[in-house]
């Protein structure tokens, strides 16, 4: 999407396809690019768009990574108990 509206009148320079990738991932990894920036409301838009999306998605990538070590933890808990005798019945 950047290098399609990665023209001078939104941003600083000419987006050539590797300018709007290293774009694009400077904003999901939160480091920036600094050479690069949006000169317009459409791509501040655009990548507020972006920043919003990443950290949902970021989110539930966590929260399944959590999830599921939390059912592990849960199950093995479980296990010890059964194997001592103190399973409830």
């Amino acid at each position: 999407m950047y290098w399609s509206i990665g023209t001078p009148a939104n941003f600083n320079i000419r987006l050539t396809h590797f300018d709007a990738a290293y774009f694009a991932f400077g904003t999901l990894s939160g480091a920036g690019t600094g050479s690069i920036v949006t000169t317009s409301s459409a791509s501040r838009g655009i990548q507020a768009l972006q920043m919003i999306f990443d950290m949902i998605i970021t989110l539930f990538l966590v929260g399944l990574v959590v999830g599921r070590v939390t059912d592990s933890f849960a199950a093995s808990a479980r296990d010890q108990a059964a194997r001592d005798g103190d399973a409830p019945h």
